[in-house]
């Protein structure tokens, strides 16, 4: 028989219990101080706790006393499933490495939930029958304070994943950038359900399609070349089904496809897959796969990505008729610009070159999605007021008089007022106004001059002088790409800012700016 008792262990309890206070209710700390307490004086190296929800386990607690320099049970509190199932349906005790290792079922009115895993002594000796029972008294006394515990952690946990949803919620409306609202939706998934990867599919509704929009890990951008047909895959079930899926043995369900794990030598174990919903219509589908530290996910997971799948498609849906919305006012404004082009025979297509000079040299400058669409905007529109010249001037074949020049000289002034009307332009105009003024202060149409220039007007000016060297114009031919680099060089400092003379010299030589296909400088 042991020599520590029935009483011993009530009086242990009863003590754990007394150091509880109202602003210190740790009941796990309580069940480790008594679990520890009870090892030492029946027997038993280490342990390990692990609490019981909806079929499947997690490890809360673990052996903080360490003996005979051995390690903890498991490294990452792993349990086979069969010992977990057999827990939950037997609710008895039951032994691992011939009766070395026990589990002792925590069992609350009649339901497992929870248990504890014990090694013996030395690991050569299996637990004698009285140990066994102490170990079962311990956690019939233990199992209101196990009870309590869960309950305490599952409210903790589920507190904590919907104000985390919220705030999700809250992140993703605040974009209307297509690419930042789908990238910040995968990071949510996997934050939110704990998983090791996640992907975003969309449906493509001319072909009948879904395909991988965004797919996180090394192999991501090879996953995101697969497309599947509608009922193909898990996703595609989901997406031609309308209904959400939680998987905890995908390779033996018949609707996986394998092409992804394929393609990416990933190995996909389990997996919640919900539908993004739209009035009615399926318009992509959110995937959470791997449950992290080898867990199955439980239903309160499907739940949470159903909610944040519900937040995505709005989210989603909204970015992109944005981005229609976008795509059509630039069309509008591209087609404005293209009109005007179209009364000087000399600039075919200069809207256009400018507007790509413009934003390689944004990606250089790594400017914010607001500075880029801006810049977007102004290098389209940056000549919109020469509607207000006469063709007699813009169609000149012979060198312009002084008095033809100041006319022209007055197309930044004619833009900005044409535009100013227009609300959504307002941090354009700046840009399109002062494009032509220079670093020495002899520009136009104000004078302006080094920090007083928009830095967005620099970079126009770069672009814009580089393609006007670069174009035949009725008084002279056009430049080669290297003289046009040359003289840019001359210009930097005085006409041109240096900074973007340079941004525009590395990207020419990095061969993404090229014109007349005379090759990169040497």
């Amino acid at each position: 028989m042991v020599k520590f008792g029935i009483k011993d262990l009530d009086a242990l309890i009863f003590r754990e219990f007394s150091k509880l206070t109202k602003e210190n209710m740790d009941i796990g700390l309580l069940i480790e101080n008594v679990v520890e307490r009870v090892l030492e004086k029946v027997g038993g190296n280490r342990y390990s706790m692990y609490k019981i929800s909806n079929n499947t386990c997690e490890r809360v607690s673990a052996s903080r006393l360490i003996k005979d320099g051995m390690e903890d049970l498991e490294e990452n509190g792993f349990v086979d499933g069969e010992v977990v199932y057999k827990l939950i349906e037997e609710g008895k005790s039951s032994f691992e490495d011939y009766g070395k290792i026990a589990y002792i079922p925590v069992i609350n009115h009649g339901e497992t939930i929870g248990f504890f895993k014990i090694a013996n002594e030395n690991n050569s000796q299996v637990f004698s029958y009285d140990k066994i029972v102490f170990f079962e008294m311990m956690a019939q006394k233990l199992s209101p304070f196990f009870e309590n515990m869960r309950l305490i952690k599952e409210k903790e946990r589920g507190i904590g994943k919907i104000s985390e949803l919220m705030e999700i919620s809250r992140i993703l409306n605040l974009s209307l950038e297509p690419k930042i609202v789908r990238q910040k939706t995968i990071e949510a998934v996997t934050r939110l359900l704990d998983c090791e990867t996640a992907s975003l599919l969309l449906v493509d509704e001319e072909k009948g399609e879904l395909y991988f929009e965004v797919a996180l890990g090394e192999k991501g951008d090879m996953v995101k070349e697969i497309r599947l047909k509608m009922g193909e895959g898990i996703a595609g079930w989901v997406a031609e089904n309308n209904e959400a899926v939680l998987l905890n043995d995908v390779k033996s369900d018949k609707r996986h496809s394998h092409r992804a794990d394929a393609k990416s030598t990933f190995v996909t174990r389990n997996m919640v897959c919900a539908p993004m919903v739209i009035n009615e219509k399926v318009i992509g589908v959110l995937q959470a796969i791997n449950r992290l530290e080898k867990k199955e996910f439980v239903t309160y997971d499907l739940d949470l990505l159903k909610s944040l799948s519900h937040q995505v498609a709005i989210a989603v849906d909204n970015a992109r008729l944005h981005d229609d919305l976008r795509e059509t006012f630039y069309q509008t404004a591209e087609a404005l610009a293209d009109a005007i082009e179209k009364r000087d025979p000399y600039t075919g297509n200069h809207t256009i070159r400018v507007m790509r000079y413009s934003m390689v040299l944004a990606e250089y400058f790594n400017l914010s999605y607001d500075e880029r669409e801006s810049l977007r905007l102004a290098s389209i529109l940056h000549d919109v007021g020469k509607i207000g010249i006469e063709d007699s001037i813009l169609r000149k074949d012979s060198p312009l008089s002084e008095q033809e020049y100041e006319k022209i000289k007055s197309h930044p002034n004619v833009g900005g007022e044409i535009l100013r009307h227009i609300k959504r332009l307002e941090k354009v105009l700046p840009a399109i106004k002062y494009h032509h003024e220079r670093i020495d202060g002899d520009g136009y149409p104000e004078g302006l001059k080094n920090e007083e220039i928009p830095f967005l007007a620099k970079i126009i000016a770069v672009a814009d002088t580089f393609d006007a060297m670069t174009t035949d114009r009725p008084y002279r031919a056009a430049l080669s790409d290297r003289e046009a680099i040359d003289e840019l060089k001359k210009q930097a400092g005085t006409q041109l800012d240096s900074e973007v003379v340079k941004a525009f010299i590395v990207s020419y030589e990095n061969g993404r700016i090229k014109k007349t296909g005379d090759g990169p400088l040497e």
